[in-house]
């Protein structure tokens, strides 16, 4: 887990919107319009509890009823701790554009407390 900075906010903006873009041609070949309203899964990462846990409560006001916090053990030794936010928002009005600027909120929303924003995903 890299540490949020403000040269890597730009990065992982580009690529979320990136993904996005793909992401949304898979849902309209499944069957997807623009239009529809659907939950959407979301994924954040953090190096600390304190950071996940204000997420979670700001995810909670926004988009989102409900973010859940989860740590897990990572590398060779599991000595660092990783702590992800996690949850599904209230049903969205999806088109390529307003998932774009959800995406830009998440990515910002992120990196206020520290956090990566690490995508999205909903049910086709």
């Amino acid at each position: 887990m890299r540490k949020v900075s403000a040269m890597n906010v730009s990065e992982v903006l580009a690529s979320q919107l990136e993904m996005t873009n793909s992401t949304w041609e898979v849902l309209q070949q499944e069957g997807a319009r623009a239009g529809e309203q659907r939950p959407v899964d979301y994924f954040f990462y953090t190096s600390n509890e304190r950071n996940a846990r204000a997420l979670s409560e700001a995810m909670g006001t926004d988009d989102a009823p409900v973010a859940e916090v989860t740590s897990t053990r990572v590398g060779i030794l599991r000595r660092k701790v990783v702590w992800g936010v996690h949850g599904t928002t209230a049903p969205l009005l999806i088109s390529l554009e307003s998932l774009r600027g959800w995406v830009t909120r998440m990515v910002e929303l992120g990196a206020s407390h520290e956090a990566e924003f690490d995508g999205w995903g909903t049910e086709v």
